[in-house]
């Protein structure tokens, strides 16, 4: 099955006590649109995780959802290697921990 043919219930995953959500692997299909934009739209931080220079999805989201950009905390990884979990959990705990002014 391909991205596209899995429907966004099952690619999201909620966790109310730790009161975070995920989104993964998602594509660009008719009636998808609002539902990822519901979905940002419930939340107070989005991380963005991308291994592309120039954070083309974040891009979309902010153009195509209309979402508020200051919502959207990048992760971004395009020296070449993969991404790993340790950098992503490292830039997401640096995020959180950070005072707000």
């Amino acid at each position: 099955s391909t991205s596209s043919s899995i429907p966004l219930k099952e690619k999201v995953r909620v966790s109310e006590k730790l009161k975070i959500g995920v989104i993964s692997e998602c594509s660009n299909h008719p009636g998808l649109d609002e539902e990822v934009k519901s979905f940002l739209e419930s939340h107070e931080q989005i991380f963005i995780i991308e291994q592309n220079r120039d954070a083309q999805m974040r891009s979309l989201i902010i153009n195509e959802l209309e979402i508020n950009p200051k919502k959207l905390k990048k992760i971004l990884n395009f020296d070449g290697t993969p991404i790993t979990a340790d950098f992503i959990m490292q830039h997401i705990t640096s995020e959180l921990l950070t005072p707000k002014n």
